[in-house]
């Protein structure tokens, strides 16, 4: 009996923490609707250029911001950690 109870006592433990981790994960793409550098509504005639961040923060690997043009792509690579701070925060 006190085997039985344990294990449910485990089992309460363990899916409570990975429901909270999902809770607190942070998605890889934020739903952006405007450029992260002009600030000018995404999408109509042209297709929103996602980056994908390849700077030192480990806060933002794997992550990506869309941008409206080529202009903007240069300003992001060129300091992606402020417009990546933008869109998912420090």
């Amino acid at each position: 009996m006190f085997r039985l109870l344990l294990c449910c006592q485990i089992v309460l433990m363990v899916s409570s923490v990975s429901a909270q981790a999902r809770k607190t994960a942070t998605p890889k793409t934020a739903k952006q609707n405007t450029c992260v550098v002009t600030g000018e509504s995404l999408g109509g005639d042209t297709k929103p250029i996602e980056i994908a961040y390849k700077g030192k923060n480990a806060s933002y690997k794997g992550k990506t911001v869309k941008v409206c043009c080529g202009g903007c792509v240069a300003k992001v690579k060129a300091n992606p950690d402020k417009f990546f701070s933008k869109v998912y925060g420090k």
